[in-house]
C-alpha cells in the first residue's frame, strides 16, 4: 500500500510493490519492518533498478503509458508488460524495449496503447485465476480494478 504498511498477497508480503516472492533478499535487511522512509528508499532504489530501467519508463512520452507500464511491469512482470506494449505499437514482441520500440510508440496513439495494456491485462488476470482458482481467485477483482485505472 501507499502508506507503507506490508500486506500479504499472491507475492508473499509486499510492501510499496516490492514482493517478497520476487525480492526475497529484502527479507534480510529488515524491509517489511523498518521505518517508513527507510522502505521508500530501497524500494525506490529496487523500482528504478529492476522495473523503471528495463521498461525505459524515462524514454515514455506520455505518462499515462509510461505509468501503466510501469504498474504492469510491477504487477505482472517486466517482459510481460514489455510484450505487451510491443504488440500494442506493432513492434517485435522479445520484451526488450528498446529504440524500435520507442519509435513505434512515438508514433501512436497513447489512448489506443493504453486500452491495449489494459485489456491484455485483464485478460491474462483472469486466466491466471482460472488457472488456480484457490490460489489466485480472491485476487482477480483486484487486480482488474488495478488493470483499469
Amino acid at each position: 500500500t501507499l502508506d507503507g504498511k506490508a500486506t500479504t498477497d499472491a507475492g508473499g508480503r509486499t510492501r510499496f510493490g516490492i514482493a517478497e516472492n520476487d525480492h526475497p533478499s529484502v527479507t534480510l535487511i529488515g524491509f517489511y519492518t523498518m521505518p517508513v522512509q527507510q522502505a521508500l528508499g530501497v524500494a525506490l532504489v529496487i523500482l528504478t533498478r529492476d522495473y523503471a530501467v528495463p521498461l525505459a519508463i524515462a524514454q515514455i512520452g506520455s505518462q499515462y503509458v509510461a505509468n501503466k507500464l510501469l504498474s504492469l511491469g510491477i504487477n505482472a512482470g517486466v517482459q510481460r508488460a514489455a510484450e505487451w506494449l510491443q504488440s500494442a505499437v506493432g513492434a517485435i514482441p522479445d520484451g526488450q524495449i528498446g529504440p524500435a520500440t520507442l519509435a513505434a510508440l512515438s508514433r501512436s496513439n497513447s489512448q489506443t496503447i493504453l486500452a491495449s495494456l489494459k485489456g491484455k491485462a485483464v485478460e491474462f488476470y483472469q486466466q491466471l485465476a482460472a488457472s488456480n482458482p484457490a490460489k489466485y481467485g480472491q485476487y482477480l477483482d483486484g487486480w482488474i480494478r488495478r488493470a483499469e485505472a
